[in-house]
């Protein structure tokens, strides 16, 4: 059995899916798969409807956001989500 680190996807993602319904209730974090296990890219959806709030700037590392505090991963989605237009969905 392997022990996930703190910038493994499996540690962050359940932190960064708390912060994103904290900042934004009744939004949900879904990130995206991918063939890098650690490249973070996600956007924020309406679970009932589908609908995309905001989504990542570009990849991210999870290694780079696993030293911040929680206020540093707040700030960073806020900084995502500036503006609030909802984009399409891909």
């Amino acid at each position: 059995m392997t022990t996930a680190t703190k910038d493994d996807y499996r540690v962050q993602q359940p932190i960064i899916g708390r912060l994103v319904e904290e900042l934004d209730p009744g939004y949900v974090a879904e990130f995206r798969p991918s063939n890098d296990p650690v490249s973070l890219e996600m956007r924020v959806i309406d679970p009932k409807t589908g609908e995309a709030l905001y989504a990542s700037s570009g990849f991210w590392r999870y290694g780079a956001i696993a030293d911040k505090s929680p206020d540093e991963i707040r700030q960073l989605l806020r900084s995502w989500g500036a503006g609030r237009q909802k984009i399409q969905n891909p």
